[in-house]
């Protein structure tokens, strides 16, 4: 800390940085200041009370809704029956006996709406309908449009995130995290599109091996296990100009 300048308390400007950034992607969901403010107030009033628990809504998307769109897609570049003599994805009808979206669903992503499914895979570009109604598969990617959309998976990604940074902290200290972060360089601004790129790539390459690893040893879906646990991957690219919390702090 520079001398002649106000001490800052690290702490908050960290929970500063933070509530900042959760009340954009809040915004963004389309929830309003007051709305968030009488949710946080309900929130510390209960969080003393581990009996109180909010049940969301009944039409709200389950987690596994929200990230079924890789899943299903890969299923469909991968699967047998799902794939013509040449290995690409067959064009498929949206329900129907045999072959159909429906059944892609009810294999890759069991419990997932096949309606919603399509619309979210429409929605990203990773689907197309023709004008005979069969679908299309377009890319093995699944990239969300929309800054509605975008916020929700982003606060999903979130809350993911913060549960295991919890676990890691209520953790035996002496206990190895999963907590991990690539080293912080500086690159010329032009350079930038070429460092996406190669990490896109690279982070791609990451995803699809340990993905192929998960899937050969996960639990079979009819497997009678009483205590499973959801493993989730996560990988995100994060590029920026500065560090602007501690730039404030360190000026």
């Amino acid at each position: 800390m520079k001398r002649g300048k106000r001490e800052v308390d690290i702490r908050w400007a960290l929970v500063d940085s933070i509530l900042r950034r959760l009340a954009f992607l809040v915004a963004s969901f389309g929830i309003s200041p007051q709305q968030l403010t009488d949710r946080m107030q309900r929130i510390i009033r209960d969080a003393s009370d581990p009996k109180i628990q909010t049940d969301p809504p009944g039409n709200a998307r389950t987690f596994t809704e929200v990230h079924s769109g890789p899943e299903i897609m890969r299923f469909w570049y991968r699967d047998i029956d799902f794939v013509d003599p040449s290995g690409d994805p067959k064009r498929i009808p949206v329900k129907g006996a045999g072959i159909s979206f429906e059944l892609l669903v009810q294999r890759s992503a069991p419990g997932v709406r096949p309606a919603a499914a399509l619309a979210d895979l429409l929605a990203a570009r990773a689907v197309e309908q023709g004008d005979d109604g069969l679908l299309t598969a377009r890319s093995f990617r699944v990239t969300i449009h929309g800054s509605h959309r975008r916020a929700e998976i982003a606060l999903y990604a979130v809350d993911n995130l913060l549960a295991s940074l919890d676990a890691n902290v209520r953790d035996a200290p002496a206990s190895q995290t999963l907590q991990s972060e690539a080293v912080c360089v500086r690159f010329d601004r032009k350079q930038l599109p070429r460092v996406r790129r190669q990490l896109s790539d690279l982070c791609a390459a990451s995803m699809e091996e340990a993905d192929d690893w998960l899937h050969q040893h996960r639990l079979p879906a009819d497997a009678p296990v009483r205590d499973a646990a959801t493993v989730v991957v996560g990988l995100y690219i994060s590029t920026r100009v500065s560090d602007q919390l501690f730039d404030k702090i360190d000026s």
